[in-house]
């Protein structure tokens, strides 16, 4: 029981939810593991299933064991969990017993108004006819409006570890193709090698969605065309193509970046501004913010950034809506 959920009130600190509390139902406990929460305090647990916790009730929404919306399988261990402002739940589920064994025991699910509704399932052809989709790399990146970001790992592409991984975007609709590694990077000078994970061992979101569907991603860059990434990037999907926002060995304030840090949960706004740290050849450090204007015919791309002062770290700094830069920094 050494883990739980706590709200500050005031002075006040409320226990909202305690693992291996008991359930309403008493058919199980809360677990202590994929906890998400959204702003209407609305808490999520593991629990044989998946309980969604708030001040004022428990609620069970899925339980461990129950068949698949399509029949195939028994919908079996919950991998990761995300609540939006909708209340509505996306979840990476592995299931059992199912048709195809280790090749379609994956999928991601969203519940909604009391229903289960896949979204995603391992073996699944891409949608652009090049493979099938096999791993799902992360837990759920879900915006308000329930459509998922996805970093997917395929299986029998048509150039193998060349063409394997994929940034999709997903809705109960159905699935779209963003990029694949072997894509060739906006710029031209390369193709994208690989994509990060969405979680570092910091705890940074290096993925992310907003409300507008648009998506930020981290990839790196195979510009000798061996299969080998040798710069990293940080880019833009704004719903019709993809922009670079910051890559390493670009020039920036005199110098050239080594490295940038990138948070897809904070630092990514329903504007498609984001906001990254970096690091220059020279030394010098800073924190940028990234706008895309839409002008007509045309995207103009406007980069503002500034070094950070002495003493000052990235610890300083926590985007969220940040319209106006300067207000990222602790002066």
């Amino acid at each position: 029981d050494n883990f739980g959920t706590f709200q500050l009130r005031g002075q006040n600190v409320f226990e909202i939810a305690r693992e291996n509390s008991p359930l309403p139902s008493g058919s199980g406990q809360l677990g202590g593991e994929f906890l998400s929460v959204n702003n209407s305090d609305k808490h999520v647990f593991s629990a044989g299933g998946i309980a969604v916790v708030s001040p004022d009730e428990t609620v069970v929404v899925l339980q461990s064991g129950q068949s698949a919306p399509d029949g195939n399988g028994i919908l079996d261990e919950i991998r990761g969990i995300a609540i939006n402002d909708s209340n509505d739940i996306g979840a990476v589920v592995r299931l059992s017993m199912t048709a195809g064994g280790g090749a379609d025991d994956f999928g991601i699910y969203l519940l909604s108004d009391n229903t289960v509704q896949e979204i995603v399932r391992e073996g699944e052809p891409s949608p652009d006819g090049n493979g099938l989709l096999a791993n799902i790399l992360h837990p759920p990146v879900m915006n308000n409006a329930s459509q998922f970001a996805l970093n997917i790992s395929l299986t029998d592409t048509d150039e193998g570890s060349r063409d394997n991984q994929g940034i999709f975007l997903a809705d109960a609709t159905g699935i779209q193709r963003i990029v694949r590694n072997g894509d060739v990077v906006p710029d031209g000078n390369g193709v994208f090698a690989n994509f990060f994970p969405v979680t570092t061992v910091a705890g940074l979101a290096e993925f992310g969605i907003n409300d507008s569907g648009h998506i930020a991603f981290q990839a790196q860059v195979d510009t000798a065309g061996d299969g080998i990434g040798d710069l990293d990037g940080l880019y833009l999907w704004d719903g019709d193509r993809i922009i670079t926002v910051a890559q390493t060995d670009e020039p920036l304030l005199g110098s050239k970046i080594e490295s940038f840090s990138f948070d897809g949960e904070r630092g990514f706004n329903d504007q498609s501004q984001l906001a990254f740290s970096f690091q220059l050849e020279n030394g010098d450090s800073g924190v940028a913010l990234f706008t895309p204007v839409p002008e007509p015919a045309t995207i103009t791309l406007v980069l503002c950034c500034f070094l950070l002062l002495p003493g000052m770290t990235n610890r300083h700094f926590r985007p969220s809506s940040f319209p106006l830069l300067p207000f990222f920094g602790k002066f």
